[in-house]
């Protein structure tokens, strides 16, 4: 970050949201696959760690001080959204497996074998897992269809 904020102490606050900007389209280039929540932890780890010191100093030296970091911090969250970056849309798989048997389970009500009650998707994982599987997969590319991403 240091090649955009060398200046950090006579920058305009549009500069400093400028180089906000060019800051979190580098870090996004360089994981293309990470979600704004993961874009701004690694942001948050290089403000830890030399060169960014100086930078660091100079903002923290400055009379407007947290106008500047609410400047740079709104220049990267401008560049996030302009990459379609989206903390809310990545998912465990247990949360993906989860959501997938309430729908299935709301579809279909549960299932009645004479006074007893069984939820369907444990009624379709005990009798047919194969089947099971297959259906929690599916449920998962569609998520993935939707922008989600699914770890694990």
């Amino acid at each position: 970050m240091s090649e955009y904020i060398h200046n950090a102490d006579t920058l305009t606050l549009d500069g400093l949201r400028d180089a906000g900007y060019a800051r979190m389209q580098d870090i996004a280039g360089a994981n293309r696959d990470a979600t704004i929540d993961e874009l701004h932890e690694a942001e948050g780890i290089n403000r830890q760690f030399s060169p960014n010191e100086h930078w660091i100093s100079a903002l923290n030296s400055r009379p407007d001080s947290d106008e500047a970091w609410a400047a740079l911090d709104e220049g990267i969250a401008d560049a996030a959204a302009a990459l379609g970056l989206d903390g809310d849309m990545v998912l465990t798989r247990a949360d993906a497996v989860s959501m997938h048997d309430e729908a299935l389970d709301e579809a279909h009500g549960p299932v009645r074998i004479g006074e007893l009650e069984y939820q369907p998707s444990r009624v379709l994982r005990e009798m047919d897992p194969i089947a099971y599987h297959e259906s929690v997969n599916d449920y998962i590319d569609n998520l993935e269809s939707d922008g989600y991403r699914v770890d694990g």
